[in-house]
């Protein structure tokens, strides 16, 4: 709500779309895109653990390897996810200190 009256979204079909959007719905966006991401890295985790637990012998160091490389990445998605998350509180506490 923006002095009373309620806000219409915008939608633009210009390149610059994420623009027109409220910072709000920006952050959404992100966040969403974001939490995917942690999503699919955990995802890749649980498929790595189950590759490493059937494999058989011979292949068991590099199924490892390949669980551990989908752990990094997992811990790095997030890390990412976290910082969005800490960016939208930020900015929320910045309107509200405004306001």
């Amino acid at each position: 709500m923006f002095f009373g009256r309620k806000h219409r979204l915008s939608r633009s079909s210009g390149r610059n779309a994420d623009r027109d959007e409220p910072p709000d719905e920006m952050f959404v966006r992100r966040d969403a895109r974001e939490l995917g991401n942690w999503r699919e890295s955990a995802q890749r985790v649980t498929r790595a653990w189950n590759a490493w637990l059937a494999a058989d012998r011979p292949a068991r160091g590099w199924c490892y390897d390949d669980y551990e490389e989908a752990l990094a990445e997992e811990e790095r998605a997030a890390a990412q996810f976290e910082r969005m998350l800490q960016l939208a509180k930020a900015a929320q506490q910045a309107d509200s200190d405004s306001a």
